[in-house]
């Protein structure tokens, strides 16, 4: 099924070039024998420009075969036959390589560059030396005079060149977007534009033109329709119109009417065909740079549209983006503005609890001595008047509580001092280590004769502290 494809692509090219070649037929100059307009040039170069290169020989084969017997059919002798299709395949296989090794694979006639290459590579440059092949054929077959037919096969077939193949290049593609641009304005102002051009085609090439003088400029009349296909169609637009408007002047003209067929004293067709020719080259020239100028502006401008469409929702969704990270960063900012207010009710009222400690610890250990002092001194004064009449038992225990009651005197004097650490009341001085371990020991005796512990040290004699908090923390380890 893949290799149908391009056999039935081939098949019905060929048949198109019979049909073109057809009609082309009553444009052919006698008894020169050679046309004054070819489409089939046109339509030739057309297939191979939309033709992948690797189907070109077997496209190639096909249209010489079908040229040959479009001339064979219409009374042609054999050799002269194959003449001009070998001819007319030079000529359209020498411009289409030209123009794609110039210009790139992927043509449309929509750009200016793409109208200038089949002007200068194709009409010109190829055409000029493919068609001494082209007029050796009629000058050895029917006597031609060989210079004059190489300039009207020159012309002809380059006329046929500019006006039928940028029409089939550019409406290759019309099944995409193009059809879905066309709407109801559009399609009646196409009507009208071809309609009224038209009409005044065929009223300027029919008249018998019996003043010369003023008949002769009548043919630029045409050129506004021209102008209006070109700037509101396009390329497409553009190489319709030139293509109905060579198609009336021709035929009307070699029929005999119209400025170009009186504009010449010598009754020769040959002379009214190049006349003709170098109009319509003109024209067609103008209305394609024209449409292609305009519509590579409007495709820049809707690329720029497109640009900065899409450059507008880059901008928003930047903005939203950024919007929402303002949004985070605000919400979170109030959240450290919280947590900081948070922290600073924390210390403050840390700071609150610290001093109310500090407070109570002075309170109760500058109130705790008068107590304590009454309690110690009873205790001194039981001990030194009755420890001749008490036992040695009595005595050790009125020992225990005098000492108890020192030991508490010098927590109470510690507490004291701890009550002055956040007001500057310590002070760092050489401490023994080793009375500070007996004091402790001292105070946890019954805790460690319960416990049944057994407590070393050894290091250092001194440091530089602050005695009650080593006792604290010696107290702490123990």
């Amino acid at each position: 099924m893949a290799s149908r494809g391009p056999a039935v692509r081939i098949a019905l090219s060929a048949l198109g070039y019979v049909v073109v070649a057809r009609f082309s037929l009553y444009f052919v100059v006698q008894p020169e024998g050679v046309a004054s307009f070819w489409p089939p040039s046109g339509y030739f170069l057309g297939v191979l420009l939309l033709t992948p290169r690797k189907e070109w020989p077997a496209q190639v084969a096909a249209l010489f075969a079908a040229n040959a017997l479009t001339n064979g059919f219409n009374g042609t002798p054999v050799l002269p036959s194959l003449g001009f299709a070998l001819a007319n395949c030079v000529e359209s296989l020498c411009a289409a390589w030209l123009m794609q090794r110039a210009l790139g694979m992927r043509l449309t006639m929509g750009r200016l560059k793409e109208v200038m290459g089949l002007v200068a590579l194709a009409a010109v440059a190829s055409n000029m030396a493919t068609a001494l092949l082209g007029a050796s054929v009629p000058a050895l077959a029917f006597g031609a005079p060989f210079w004059m037919t190489w300039r009207l096969w020159w012309i002809s077939a380059s006329a046929g060149m500019l006006l039928v193949t940028p029409v089939i290049v550019s409406w290759a593609d019309i099944s995409r977007k193009p059809l879905r641009e066309l709407s109801f304005p559009r399609v009646v102002e196409g009507s009208l534009l071809f309609l009224s051009m038209s009409i005044v085609a065929g009223i300027i090439f029919r008249s018998p033109g019996d003043d010369l003088a003023r008949f002769l400029p009548l043919p630029y009349a045409t050129f506004p329709f021209l102008m209006w296909a070109a700037v509101r169609f396009g390329p497409r637009g553009g190489s319709l119109g030139s293509l109905l408007l060579a198609m009336t002047a021709v035929y009307y003209t070699s029929r005999g009417t119209g400025p170009f067929a009186v504009a010449v004293e010598v009754p020769s067709m040959v002379y009214r065909m190049l006349l003709v020719q170098a109009f319509l080259s003109v024209a067609v020239v103008c209305s394609l740079m024209l449409g292609t100028v305009i519509d590579e502006r409007r495709r820049a401008d809707e690329a720029l549209r497109t640009a900065y469409a899409d450059l507008e929702q880059r901008i928003q969704a930047r903005t939203l983006e950024l919007s929402a990270a303002n949004l985070a960063l605000q919400s979170e900012v109030a959240i450290r503005t919280r947590a900081e207010a948070q922290v600073r009710r924390t210390l403050a009222e840390l700071a609150r609890s610290n001093a109310e400690l500090q407070e109570f610890a002075y309170v109760a250990s500058h109130d705790l001595q008068e107590p304590l002092r009454a309690v110690t001194g009873t205790v001194q004064l039981l001990q030194q008047r009755y420890q001749d009449q008490l036992d040695s038992r009595a005595n050790d225990l009125i020992q225990h509580a005098v000492e108890g009651a020192s030991r508490m005197k010098s927590f109470i004097i510690d507490l004291l001092s701890y009550s002055r650490v956040g007001r500057g009341g310590l002070e760092r001085k050489p401490t023994d280590i080793p009375a500070v371990v007996k004091n402790v020991l001292a105070n946890l005796a019954i805790s460690v004769n319960e416990s049944g512990a057994a407590v070393t040290y050894q290091g250092v004699a001194s440091v530089m502290a602050e005695a009650a908090q080593l006792g604290q923390l010696v107290q702490n380890l123990v």
